[in-house]
């Protein structure tokens, strides 16, 4: 791999993590508005929480499928938009029956954004790796 193209995986790992951090801060920034709006107790909240992380780590699996099907590019895109479009319907759920498939397809973006982005680094790891020989080099 050319150094430009090693350059440009990396600026595009680390444009995949600041976007991922953002819709991350943002779902997190909004659960007090969100509890606030539907009248939500914290034992429910908890339950969209839950529903987010349980998600997340129950595609762990069809997100690593995915990633090492297609590649990180696409798999890193679709994370991104199924995460927007879950914010955009959480932001407009009229109640917590609507809320919660919502959260889970945040778990859902969350997990196929975090594989797909941790298996680009990888890959760049394993690309400089071989780059520069040194005992602990595979190569």
């Amino acid at each position: 791999m050319q150094a430009k193209q090693l350059r440009n995986a990396h600026v595009a790992l680390a444009v995949g993590f600041v976007a991922f951090g953002t819709v991350d801060g943002a779902w997190v920034a909004r659960l007090p508005a969100i509890k606030h709006r539907l009248g939500l107790d914290s034992g429910r909240l908890g339950l969209a929480i839950l529903g987010v992380s349980l998600t997340a780590t129950l595609l762990l699996t069809a997100s690593g499928w995915l990633s090492s099907r297609f590649g990180s590019r696409g798999p890193i895109f679709i994370g991104l938009l199924v995460v927007a479009g879950a914010l955009t319907a959480t932001a407009f759920a009229p109640s917590f029956a609507a809320l919660l498939p919502s959260a889970c397809l945040i778990g859902a973006g969350f997990s196929i954004v975090d594989v797909a982005a941790n298996a680009h680094g990888v890959a760049i790891e394993e690309i400089e790796r071989s780059s520069y020989p040194t005992p602990w080099s595979r190569s």
